[in-house]
């Protein structure tokens, strides 16, 4: 008989770039489902942010592109911290 978790934990196959690429996949959409929601709400607020410097920062030993988009901007990315200017 089988045991509750053996029901309700899928055993995963070992990671495979097919499978990387589908977790990448869906941590960018998430990523770009929550900066929309952002934008959002900001707007309710009457409150607003320069996407023009906003950017989008990748931490991964890859170098998979990261594009996300509000509005008609799409975000700069960047593979390092990028020094504050204060325009």
């Amino acid at each position: 008989m089988k045991t509750h978790t053996e029901f309700c934990t899928p055993k995963l196959p070992d990671p495979e770039p097919t499978v990387h690429s589908l977790i990448v996949s869906i941590l960018l959409q998430a990523l770009q489902h929550n900066v929309e929601a952002m934008n959002e709400a900001l707007m309710k607020w009457d409150l607003k942010v320069n996407w023009r410097k906003t950017k989008v920062m990748r931490v991964a030993r890859n170098r998979e592109e990261c594009q996300v988009v509000v509005g008609k901007e799409q975000l700069e990315q960047v593979d390092t911290e990028v020094p504050r200017s204060d325009d």
